[in-house]
């Protein structure tokens, strides 16, 4: 049993390192491998995580699903050490917490060939191809919102400094986010390709329509999905799939894996420095993204051993 103690430490530090207080969690998932330890178990099992679960002073099940979610998070962590190990299910007891919708990643060619695509948008020679080439390309350089694109006006962006303002966001407040000289040169063609289209636009908004007006979430999100399916990242009949918030992953999970491929020993700083770029208001959802991608935990992992020595 030892082993199992051995491993609860290793896979707290790693979630201390990543930014995590686990605080609540350390005495109970203790308790929980001592609970192993007299019912001499060398894994985790289904059974014994919902005995354990239920041995609490209160019969809720809103009780034994927190008490639960803990092992879970274990448990998963114990997968890559033991394959043994079962994972209990989210939905076993009422008053669950609706599983956050992990990332997807999307690789550099699938976005090539959704901004190929969006190019040869009809009517070729309108606003449309050049506005959804140049959203979703920002989207994908940035790691901005959609909401914080389509709200972008002229007066936000400022092409001689480099810097867009990004006005009340979605925890309401505002920022300034840099952006690098080659998506400073494709936004400088988009401004002058639409004032030549619409010399005498009435709206403030930075990204037009073709009817000169500020586009829609619901309409870009039909031309994301009419897209996605023409290159092959849905299905015609797929009723989920990659979405367009997952630039948004994707350019996080980008930057923090450039991070500890560096190795820098600043790390914290630069992962706090990320989260209020990309307008986190708090660097643990910034983190969150260490426990959703299997490549970043395992960096992770590897920088926690390193630190103590163990490679």
């Amino acid at each position: 049993m030892n082993g199992l103690k051995k491993d609860l430490e290793e896979y707290l530090a790693i979630r201390r390192a990543l930014g995590y207080e686990l605080r609540r969690y350390e005495i109970p998932l203790g308790n929980f491998v001592a609970f192993l330890g007299e019912k001499q178990a060398h894994y985790i099992t289904l059974k014994l995580a919902l005995d354990w679960a239920k041995q609490s002073s209160s019969d809720h099940p809103k009780t034994w699903a927190r008490r639960l979610s803990m092992i879970r998070g274990f448990a998963k962590h114990m997968t890559a050490i033991d394959s043994r190990t079962e994972i209990p299910p989210l939905g076993l007891f009422s008053n669950q917490p609706k599983r956050k919708c992990l990332p997807y990643i999307y690789a550099d060619d699938e976005v090539h060939s959704l901004l190929h695509d969006a190019r040869k948008l009809r009517p070729t020679d309108g606003m449309r191809p050049w506005t959804y080439s140049t959203i979703f390309g920002l989207l994908w350089a940035t790691g901005m919102r959609i909401s914080e694109v389509l709200n972008l006006d002229r007066s936000d962006v400022d092409l001689s400094a480099g810097l867009l303002k990004i006005r009340n966001t979605k925890f309401g407040k505002s920022r300034f986010v840099p952006i690098h000289a080659t998506t400073q040169t494709a936004l400088q063609s988009y401004a002058s390709r639409r004032d030549q289209i619409f010399p005498s636009a009435r709206t403030s908004a930075f990204f037009l329509t073709s009817v000169a007006t500020r586009p829609t979430r619901e309409v870009v999100n039909m031309t994301f999905l009419q897209l996605s399916r023409q290159i092959g990242l849905r299905t015609a009949d797929a009723s989920s799939g990659p979405r367009i918030h997952d630039m948004r992953h994707s350019f996080i999970v980008r930057s923090l894996v450039n991070l500890y491929k560096r190795k820098i020993s600043d790390l914290d700083r630069q992962v706090y420095t990320l989260s209020v770029y990309v307008g986190h208001v708090d660097p643990s959802t910034t983190y969150w993204y260490m426990t959703a991608v299997p490549e970043l935990l395992s960096l992770a992992r590897q920088r926690i051993e390193q630190k103590q020595g163990v490679i």
